[in-house]
C-alpha cells in the first residue's frame, strides 16, 4: 500500500493522474490510515477538499461590486473583421502610393512631352480634323452660353420697366 500510494504521489506532481487516482488519492488523505511519510502532503489534499466545498456564495458579484464602490468600465471588443479591413485598407493605400512614386516621380525615363508626344496626330488631314472638331465643339458651347445671357438681358429689361431710374 505504501509503494502504490508512493507510485501515486509521483503521478500526482508530474501531472500524470487520471480523475480515478486523484479519487483514490483524495480518499487516502481524508481517511485515518495515512502513513507517517505521507502525512506532509495530508493538509494540501485537506485544502483542496474544504475549498471544493465552499464554492462562491450567491451574491458574490453584488459584495464585490459593492466593495469597489461603482459599477466597472464596459469595453468594447471590436472585432476581428474590423480589424482586418482596417489593416487591409492601408496596406491597399500604401500599395497605390507606392505604383504612383514608381511611375511618376521614381522613373523619369518619360519627360512631358515624350508623353504628350504619343498622342500627336502625324497626319496633316487628320490633325486638321481633330482641330475644326474641337473648335466647333467649343462653338456650340460659347453659342449656349450667348442664349442663355440674351435671355437674362430680356428678362431684366422687362423688369426694369417697373423701376425708374435717373439718367
Amino acid at each position: 500500500m505504501k509503494n502504490n500510494m508512493q507510485n501515486l504521489l509521483d503521478k500526482y506532481f508530474a501531472g500524470e493522474t487520471t480523475l480515478q487516482e486523484e479519487t483514490v488519492l483524495r480518499e487516502y488523505f481524508n481517511g485515518n490510515q495515512v502513513e507517517k511519510a505521507h502525512l506532509k502532503f495530508k493538509p494540501l489534499f485537506q485544502y483542496f477538499e474544504k475549498e471544493q466545498a465552499e464554492g462562491l456564495e450567491n451574491n458574490f458579484d453584488k459584495k464585490v461590486v459593492a466593495k469597489i464602490g461603482r459599477k466597472g468600465k464596459v469595453l468594447k471588443m471590436r472585432s476581428l473583421r474590423n480589424r482586418v479591413l482596417r489593416i487591409a485598407a492601408v496596406f491597399l493605400i500604401l500599395v497605390s502610393a507606392w505604383l504612383v512614386m514608381k511611375n511618376t516621380i521614381l522613373s523619369p525615363e518619360k519627360t512631358m512631352e515624350q508623353r504628350w508626344a504619343q498622342h500627336e496626330i502625324k497626319d496633316p488631314e487628320k490633325a486638321f480634323e481633330a482641330t475644326k472638331a474641337a473648335l466647333l465643339f467649343a462653338s456650340m458651347k460659347f453659342n449656349r452660353g450667348t442664349r442663355k445671357a440674351a435671355g437674362g438681358v430680356v428678362k431684366i429689361q422687362k423688369v426694369s420697366k417697373y423701376f425708374k431710374t435717373k439718367d
